[in-house]
């Protein structure tokens, strides 16, 4: 037996749709891609500025005395040595009332991410 060659036109036809469907595909894997990482540094920048928070704590701690000088000076060094200044847009705020200190860190959108009261010598 002869092998016959088709002379079908559907041959292109079926090429043009699949290179179409792998471009869809491909497009939306790199979309999805876009949004993992996107994901993972926003995690990763609020993970970091939870630690801002405890190692101020820790530091806070380890003092006998301090006063809202003091923790705002530590948690402005904490926050320095995190590198949210430059990988991210969360920003750090010091509120002072009466005898408390509070540790407060913003999202981008100005929320509240993080409020921390802390207890402060007079």
């Amino acid at each position: 037996m002869k092998n016959k060659i088709s002379k079908s036109p559907y041959l292109m036809v079926e090429m043009i749709a699949a290179l179409g469907l792998l471009m869809i595909l491909t497009t939306c894997f790199f979309a999805s891609l876009k949004t993992l990482n996107n994901m993972d540094r926003t995690f990763s920048s609020e993970k970091r500025a939870l630690m801002v928070a405890d190692n101020t704590l820790e530091r806070l701690a380890n003092k006998k005395n301090y006063n809202s000088i003091d923790v705002k000076r530590i948690f402005m060094d904490e926050y320095q040595k995190s590198g949210l200044k430059n990988y991210s847009r969360i920003t750090p705020k010091i509120e002072v009332q009466d005898n408390h200190t509070f540790l407060v860190l913003l999202k981008p959108n100005g929320k509240t991410f993080i409020k921390v009261p802390v207890k402060c010598q007079p």
